[in-house]
């Protein structure tokens, strides 16, 4: 609980001390629920706009079964090994001219990985 919200909870006008107040914690864990929604740390299970994307993946038989017309639609190879090369290429590439024209470097470029579905 940030600061902010912990004066609110425990420090609320008129609230007895060392008690919380019970609007001020569930607006609290509100607000930090949306917060890990968008970042998706927290995943709504069926969700469409807060749902787990993973969750839609083929897999298994329905992935064989699916997978020449997909990967013909995207104009992919089977195996990716050469197009991954590529594009990891690409990627050092323009994160090697961003860093010369003096942008900042963050850490991990991947992100994060929903963590409860």
């Amino acid at each position: 609980m940030t600061g902010s919200w912990r004066r609110l909870v425990f420090a609320a006008p008129g609230a007895e001390p060392g008690l919380a107040d019970k609007a001020a914690y569930s607006f609290c864990v509100l607000e930090h629920l949306h917060r890990a929604l968008r970042r998706r740390d927290v995943c709504a299970r069926g969700g469409d706009r807060w749902g787990d994307p993973r969750a839609e993946l083929l897999a298994g038989d329905r992935w064989e079964s699916a997978q020449p017309t997909v990967l013909t639609a995207l104009g992919l190879e089977a195996e990716p090994a050469a197009h991954l090369a590529e594009l990891a290429s690409a990627l050092h590439g323009a994160r090697r001219a961003g860093v010369g024209r003096g942008m900042p470097v963050r850490g991990d470029p991947r992100p994060p990985p929903c963590g409860v579905s």
